[in-house]
């Protein structure tokens, strides 16, 4: 995926704005992955207003244990199987 669609992904998942700049450093940290930044949406919009799309790219390079807490948390999507397993390390 590249970088456009990528942050219209992002755009679509998340309600409320946030900054261009961190939009795109957080998609680039997550390489475009369609799954991984769904995932980050969901994670944001649920833990809005603490959780911001700066504090998760902060906690994504905070080092590799916080970057799999992150990536592993089992958050639900209505527009999947939820059946299916939410991690996008599983899917890795």
């Amino acid at each position: 995926m590249d970088q456009a669609y990528a942050l219209a992904l992002l755009r679509n998942k998340l309600e409320g704005s946030f900054k261009q700049d961190d939009a795109v450093a957080l998609a680039e940290a997550l390489d475009y992955m369609p799954l991984a930044i769904t995932q980050a949406a969901a994670y944001i919009s649920q833990r809005a207003p603490r959780a911001t799309v700066l504090t998760y790219l902060q906690n994504l390079h905070k080092g590799d244990r916080d970057r799999a807490k992150l990536l592993d948390m089992n958050i639900g999507d209505s527009c999947r199987d939820n059946t299916a397993l939410n991690s996008i390390i599983t899917t890795w």
